[in-house]
This record gives structure tokens, C-alpha cells and sequence, in this order.
């Protein structure tokens, strides 16, 4: 367990060295256009080197980058679960303008998420809303009904994203306590231990008092 935490530590300060500084920031954001941007972005490792890769495709090899890092190095991948939040509401914001809409549009949908994507679009499809994971199925009935009636899809937005900030702050929530429960636990084991010193101790003290005194 021990040589598992060094290496990922190790692993991560490598990865570091790749991050952009404030400097690298400010030399993209000087890039007269959108090919010298992409063109800079090339020089600092992203992408694949193909000068026809678009800016989607190159943020998408960069997201299943991290990602292949993450599954590297942590084994508990329910900590990652909040990381992948907004994802797993955007696909379905997609689904429902796919259902809705009718227009099967492609590369759309974030993939490696928990809940596949042909399910979201059958529950919306059917109206099996109570089938969809927990938080979103108020927001999925909300949306849907509002791009059904109105056709107005900026608010089947405004209520999926409020959904998913909900939902973000409310995993954020469950993970505070959790890691306080863990130190709380990890307190009372300490102050356990301690006490059962104390106590061995004044007993050994005692023993040795007694027999000096006979």
C-alpha cells in the first residue's frame, strides 16, 4: 500500500511539469487565431499531432487522458464520482433533445459514464422517470415536458443545469461528511489507544510500587 502511494505521488509531481503556468496561458490567449492556437496547443504535447484534429476531438483525447491517469491510480473509483457529475447530466440533456427533437446528432454523448445512454433515452422516451438515477428525475420530467410544450430548449438547459449543480454540491456534501466521519473515527481510535496506555501504564506503576513496598 505504501509503495502504491509513493508512486502515484511521484506520478502526479510528473504530471505536473505539464500543467500550463500563468505564462503559457497568456502566450494562448495572444494567438492571433484559431489554427495558431491549435497549432500552439500541439506544441505543448496536446492532441495527437494531427493538424486536421479539431479543438472537440482534442479535448476529448485530453479528458480520456486524465482519465486513464485517475483509473491508474485509484482503486476506489466512488471517489472519482464527482468528477463525473456534470458528464453524466449533460448526456442527459442530450438524451432528451434527442427524444424530443427526434435528430439522432452524433458525438454528443460523453461515454465512461455509469448510466448508458440508450437507457436515458428509453426512460424519457416511455416516461419511466422513477428508473433514472436518484436527483435526476424530477429535473429529467421538468425538462422534458418544458422542450415538449414550448420548444424552448435554453430552459430544458436552465433546469438540467441547476439539477447537476445541486447535485455536485450535494455529493461535495456527502464527502465532507464521510472524511469527517474517517477523522472522527481515526480521534477516537487515538484517544482509545491512548487511554489503554495510561491505564497499562498505572497498573505496571502500581505492581512495581507494591512490590518495593514489600
Amino acid at each position: 500500500m505504501e509503495q502504491e502511494y509513493i508512486y502515484g505521488v511521484a506520478r502526479i509531481r510528473a504530471l505536473e511539469g505539464s500543467l500550463f503556468t500563468d505564462e503559457t496561458i497568456n502566450q494562448l490567449v495572444q494567438c492571433k487565431d484559431y489554427d495558431e492556437a491549435m497549432d500552439f496547443l500541439r506544441t505543448k504535447g496536446w492532441g495527437n499531432g494531427n493538424p486536421d484534429q479539431s479543438l472537440e476531438e482534442m479535448l476529448e483525447q485530453e479528458r480520456r487522458r486524465t482519465w486513464k491517469v485517475l483509473d491508474e491510480l485509484i482503486e476506489d473509483k466512488e471517489q472519482c464520482e464527482i468528477l463525473t457529475i456534470a458528464n453524466e447530466y449533460h448526456n442527459l440533456k442530450a438524451a432528451i433533445k434527442q427524444v424530443c427533437t427526434e435528430l439522432e446528432t452524433e458525438n454528443v454523448f460523453y461515454e465512461d459514464t455509469k448510466t448508458d445512454t440508450e437507457f436515458l433515452k428509453n426512460c424519457i422516451r416511455q416516461g419511466n422517470y422513477n428508473l433514472l438515477p436518484k436527483g435526476m428525475e424530477q429535473a429529467a420530467k421538468d425538462a422534458t415536458t418544458v422542450l415538449m410544450q414550448t420548444g424552448d430548449g435554453q430552459l430544458c438547459d436552465v433546469i438540467i443545469d441547476r439539477a447537476t449543480l445541486e447535485a455536485i454540491k450535494q455529493a461535495g456534501q456527502e464527502a465532507a461528511k464521510q472524511t469527517a466521519a474517517k477523522g472522527a473515527e481515526a480521534t477516537a481510535n487515538a484517544a482509545a489507544a491512548t487511554v489503554k496506555a495510561s491505564v497499562e501504564g498505572g497498573k505496571a506503576a502500581a505492581e512495581i510500587a507494591a512490590g518495593t513496598a514489600a
